[in-house]
């Protein structure tokens, strides 16, 4: 669920018609302060409020692989590879794709579309 909402804030947030809604002057006081909150939440605190949502680690698969319960002996080694690569791209796709390209919309250095084309 929480990586659901995450995906759909940045759908939304890259969105050429929705940042020029958010980022207009005339919105009014109160909206234009809600959406600052959620803008603020969702780019620069999205694992504050991680722990409100169910969580599955990799690690307890690990424990359970280790006890015998989930994995056939023979698949061992080509598990404990997959779960470092997954490891890996997960922590590429979170702090690059996730993080820096949030940061780059916040500050507004995403041109618009065919502006570079």
């Amino acid at each position: 669920i929480f990586f659901s909402m995450l995906l759909l804030f940045q759908n939304t947030y890259y969105h050429p018609a929705v940042i020029a809604w958010s980022r207009d002057p005339e919105r009014g006081t109160a909206t234009s302060i809600v959406i600052s909150i959620l803008e603020a939440l969702f780019v620069f605190l999205p694992y504050f409020w991680r722990p409100l949502f169910p969580k599955t680690a990799l690690r307890d698969s690990n424990r359970n692989r280790a006890a015998g319960r989930n994995t056939d002996p023979s698949n061992i080694d080509f598990y404990t590879k997959n779960t470092i690569v997954v490891k890996a791209f997960y922590n590429f796709a979170k702090h690059y794709m996730g993080f820096f390209i949030n940061y780059v919309q916040f500050l507004g250095r995403v041109e618009p579309m065919g502006a570079g084309h």
